[in-house]
């Protein structure tokens, strides 16, 4: 897996019905790859803690359909969050300009 550029969700599928130990190891190199190759440290810290959030979710999670509301939840806090910062500066932008 590592060293891999592209998604193959089948591979992934494959290793994750075969060696599931194998899988999680494969699937935490993949992400800490990822994020390794994320940027600047802001950005890592950032996507290491919503890693851990994921992670979390994933453990305490009764059943998959449980994860993946969770994880839906997160997804539209972060984007209602963002769309509103992003909208006050428009505002605030719009408001400066003269007529």
């Amino acid at each position: 897996m590592e060293g891999q550029h592209a998604f193959d969700f089948d591979v992934w599928l494959a290793l994750a019905r075969s060696d599931p130990d194998r899988f999680e190891q494969a699937r935490r190199e993949a992400i800490q790859q990822l994020i390794s190759n994320s940027g600047n440290d802001m950005t890592q810290q950032r996507l290491k803690l919503l890693n851990k959030q994921i992670d979390s979710l994933r453990k305490t999670g009764s059943d998959p359909e449980y994860v993946l509301n969770g994880l839906l939840s997160m997804v539209n806090n972060q984007l209602e969050s963002n769309l509103k910062a992003l909208f006050r500066r428009l505002k605030m932008t719009m408001e400066d300009k003269p007529a």
